[in-house]
């Protein structure tokens, strides 16, 4: 599915969005402050002239990546075999891979984004040996990769019956335990398309877990200069007003057809549900002048987890953004 020719250029900008996370993910990797193989497949280090990260950059990202691995774990844990995910807005995310190195069985991992990110990431795919080989009878069409475990698809999200087509061609089936995977996606999407999104999610799958990282306080001063950083680069972060709070969000969800939802800030995750050990060795890795700072950035993330389990799969037993 093609939809390039519909790309606008807001959503050229989104997609731009996509070189700062591979960026600073590898950045935090180099450091040593998680591990991941496949990260710099996707990383072309010409592109990154001149561009540096911070220590507290570093140690966002260690959070961000630490607390969705240990969430997904959490879901893969629970008893029904016959999970699905689904990565909405995946850009480069490398999160198949570590599952599949990692022992970790899904039984359809799905990602989705926009045609041309989708192409690009095919193309390192296709061309790298460590990535394709952990794909069981992968091909390759249209830009798109396709596994017996492993779909990558470019479709705009907001067209639902075309999704539902896609999904349905790829052997995706709407009642097996499905996580949705939103890695700071739907605040870019007007509150009607991203609150259509989830309500589609939460209807169309009968047990599905949502999974969200996201900013939240948009209006104290650090909030604002969020807000005017990505202006500067024509992003303009569309729900960030209407979903402003943790109870806002929380609300959100439950309005989407979610009954079962945890949210808390990333100061909360930070210490309450990362490993202690493993914050411990992040900490010792580079020096924070400002704790005041780091402090408040992560006051200004979040993480939302909402499930809907119409089938009562047990999948939401082990859940908790706590250790």
């Amino acid at each position: 599915g093609d939809i390039a020719s519909t790309m606008n250029i807001d959503d050229e900008n989104i997609a731009s969005t996509n070189n700062d996370a591979t960026f600073c993910k590898m950045m935090a990797i180099n450091k040593g402050y998680y591990s991941d193989p496949f990260a710099s497949h996707f990383f072309n280090e010409r592109s990154f002239k001149g561009f540096s990260s911070t220590p507290i950059m570093n140690r966002g990202y260690y959070a961000r990546v630490s607390a969705f691995r240990k969430l997904i774990l959490r879901f893969l844990a629970s008893s029904d075999e016959n999970k699905q995910i689904i990565n909405l807005g995946c850009g480069f995310d490398t999160c198949y891979w570590y599952l599949k190195s990692t022992g970790h069985h899904v039984s359809k991992f799905v990602e989705i984004d926009f045609a041309e990110t989708i192409s690009k990431k095919a193309k390192k795919i296709q061309e790298t040996e460590e990535l394709h080989s952990l794909i069981d009878n992968v091909s390759y069409r249209n830009g798109e990769v396709h596994g017996d475990d492993y779909h990558l698809i470019g479709a705009d999200m907001r067209d639902f019956s075309k999704l539902e087509t896609l999904l349905n061609m790829i052997g995706v089936s709407p009642n097996r335990p499905t996580l949705f995977l939103s890695e700071c996606v739907l605040i870019y999407m007007s509150p009607e398309e991203s609150d259509s999104i989830i309500h589609w999610c939460s209807n169309y799958f009968s047990s599905s877990m949502f999974l969200i990282y996201e900013q939240i306080n948009p209006s104290d001063p650090f909030g604002q200069m969020m807000i005017n950083n990505l202006r500067k680069r024509g992003i303009s972060l569309l729900s960030f007003q209407t979903y402003p709070t943790i109870a806002s969000q929380i609300e959100r969800m439950q309005n989407c057809g979610y009954d079962l939802v945890l949210a808390k800030d990333m100061n909360a995750i930070y210490n309450n549900l990362l490993d202690l050990e493993e914050n411990r060795r992040a900490n010792r890795i580079e020096m924070l002048d400002e704790l005041e700072e780091w402090i408040l950035i992560l006051q200004h993330y979040c993480i939302i987890l909402a499930a809907n389990d119409k089938n009562n799969t047990g999948m939401w037993d082990n859940i908790s953004l706590t250790r």
